[in-house]
């Protein structure tokens, strides 16, 4: 239950830091539109400062455990001072949705909380390693090459993709981030990570669906065929 709900927690600090954002630099959006492409928002809004801090040569053990709270205490000052009109009356339906495509791919993490590791294949270790590094050093830090050749520290390899072949690093520096908060392991929280993805991105569905269309039921509707839809769920759980 408690990785349930820190997954779900995740989901919703992403939601509000999102519609702070909103509600300061307010878009060309309706309301409903703006309410469900705010986790997207936050989790953009979040990596950018860790990106930089780390670019600066921080590990991101230093300052996660600050920056997150934060900004998330930042963001609850804006909605209170901004008051952002949220339309509770849809807002409950899009929660049923969600907490019913949480239920349909994540109920493993019922029965095994953290421990739940899915697939586990190798893009999981790679994402794991890479957040690893970036928790213990900056961004361009050297590796240390006797702990790589003597295998105390496969993380550094990581240095030659994201420094030398400047391959994007924004999945594994938000991994990073929350590893700093929270203390667990990246094979722990890599799921209800995941997880907290995946809402996000049925809620981004609904966005796009909410743009042309004036009315409630169709972005319902997108979120509800894209929680169903066996690819998307199967590259959740992949």
């Amino acid at each position: 239950m408690t990785a349930l709900l820190f997954s779900l927690t995740l989901f919703l600090y992403w939601a509000v830091v999102g519609v702070a954002v909103i509600a300061i630099f307010p878009p060309r959006l309706r309301i409903l539109q703006g309410i469900l492409i705010s986790p997207a928002v936050g989790i953009a809004t979040v990596i950018l400062p860790v990106f930089y801090l780390s670019r600066a040569g921080l590990p991101v053990k230093d300052f996660a455990g600050w920056l997150l709270p934060a900004l998330g205490s930042l963001a609850l000052v804006v909605l209170f001072v901004r008051k952002p009109i949220l339309p509770w009356k849809h807002l409950r339906w899009f929660g049923l949705l969600l907490l019913g495509a949480w239920l349909l791919s994540g109920w493993p993490m019922l029965n095994y909380g953290f421990d739940w590791v899915s697939f586990a294949n190798s893009d999981m270790a790679n994402y794991s390693l890479g957040a690893q590094r970036f928790l213990n050093h900056g961004y361009f830090d050297l590796p240390d090459i006797s702990n790589l050749l003597a295998g105390r520290d496969y993380s550094a390899a990581f240095w030659f993709m994201y420094v030398a072949a400047g391959v994007r690093a924004g999945s594994e520096l938000m991994l990073a981030a929350v590893w700093g908060l929270i203390g667990l392991n990246a094979h722990q929280i890599f799921m209800p990570v995941i997880m907290a993805l995946h809402l996000s991105l049925v809620c981004g569905g609904a966005a796009l669906a909410a743009g042309p269309i004036r009315s409630a039921k169709a972005p319902l509707i997108a979120a509800g065929l894209i929680a169903i839809s066996p690819l998307t769920t199967l590259g959740t759980l992949y």
